[in-house]
C-alpha cells in the first residue's frame, strides 16, 4: 500500500522524539488529581460522557484520551508509534486512570477498533498533516463510529499550517496551502525543544480545508458544524501574539456518521 511508505516512516520519527515530546506533557499526578488537557471547547461540544465511548486517534502519548476517561468516559487512545503508546500506558497506570492504548495506523485499523461500536471519535491537534490519504482517514473514522456516532475534530487549520514567523518577526509563506501531496522528506522538530537534530525523516502533507470536509463527507458523515479560532501557536508564532490572533489558528468540526452503505459520490460528475 503506497500510503505505508510515509506512515512507517512517520512511525519512526515519532518513536524517536517521543521521550523529548513527552517531558513536555504534563505529569500523571495531574491526572490523577482529575485535570484534564482537553479544549474547554472540545468538552463542552462533547455533552455528556458518563458511559459514553470515546475513541481518539493519533493520540500521542495519551494525555487527552486520559481526559476523557477522568470525565467519564470509556476511553480508547491509537497511535502509530508504539513508543508513544508505552508511555501513554505508564502515564495511565501512575496517575490511576483506566484507559485502553493500541498501537494501530489510523489508516489501517484492526477489527476491533474499526467495528463501528464508538459513540465519540476525537482527533485533531495536529494530526490532519501526517496524513497520506485523506479519503482513506475519513473511511477509518467513519467505521469506528455507531451509527449516529460523532466525530469531533479539533485541529490546527491549515492556513496557520503554512506560515511561520522567523527571527525578524516577519510572516513567512514557507509552504503551499494546496500542496496536498506533494511532499517531501524533512528531519528535525523545532517545536520541541531538543528535537532539532533528529534524524529520523519524516512526512508531512497540507490539506486544505476543504478537502477535509469533503473527504468525510464523501464517506457517509454529515457536517453539523464548522467554527473556526484565532490562532495562538506561540511555537509558531513567537513574537507579537496579538496581531496574528487576526489569523485563523485551528477550528472544530462537528460531523456524525450516517448510512455507509450509500455509495460514495466522489469523482462523478453532476
Amino acid at each position: 500500500m503506497e500510503f505505508q511508505h510515509y506512515t512507517s516512516q512517520n512511525a519512526s520519527a515519532w518513536n524517536e522524539i517521543a521521550e523529548i515530546r513527552h517531558k513536555s506533557t504534563q505529569p500523571a499526578s495531574y491526572y490523577s488529581e482529575g485535570h484534564t488537557s482537553l479544549d474547554t471547547r472540545l468538552v463542552a461540544a462533547a455533552g455528556e460522557l458518563n458511559g459514553i465511548s470515546v475513541l481518539q486517534l493519533q493520540c500521542s502519548t495519551g494525555e487527552e484520551t486520559l481526559s476523557w476517561a477522568i470525565l467519564g468516559a470509556k476511553a480508547t487512545g491509537v497511535d502509530i508509534s508504539e513508543r508513544q503508546i508505552e508511555l501513554g500506558r505508564e502515564k495511565a497506570a501512575e496517575a490511576g486512570v483506566e484507559a485502553s492504548f493500541v498501537v494501530a495506523d489510523v489508516l489501517d485499523l484492526p477489527a476491533k477498533i474499526s467495528n463501528g461500536s464508538f459513540d465519540i471519535v476525537h482527533t485533531g491537534g495536529g494530526s490532519i498533516t501526517w496524513l497520506p490519504d485523506l479519503d482513506r482517514w475519513a473511511a477509518s473514522v467513519a467505521s469506528s463510529l455507531r451509527p449516529g456516532g460523532r466525530l469531533l475534530l479539533h485541529e490546527e487549520h491549515p492556513v496557520a499550517g503554512v506560515l511561520f514567523q522567523g527571527g525578524n518577526g516577519q510572516l513567512v509563506i514557507e509552504s503551499n496551502y494546496f500542496a496536498r501531496r506533494e511532499t517531501e522528506a524533512h528531519r528535525g522538530w523545532r517545536h520541541f525543544k531538543g528535537g532539532e537534530d533528529a534524524r529520523e525523516a519524516k512526512y508531512n502533507f497540507e490539506w486544505p480545508l476543504g478537502d477535509v470536509i469533503t473527504a468525510l463527507a464523501t464517506n457517509g458523515m454529515r457536517i453539523h458544524r464548522l467554527e473556526e479560532f484565532p490562532s495562538t501557536a506561540k511555537w509558531r508564532f513567537t513574537q507579537d501574539v496579538d496581531a496574528v490572533a487576526a489569523l485563523p489558528g485551528s477550528y472544530l468540526l462537528i460531523a456524525t456518521r450516517e448510512n455507509l452503505e450509500e455509495p460514495s459520490m466522489q469523482g462523478e460528475g453532476s
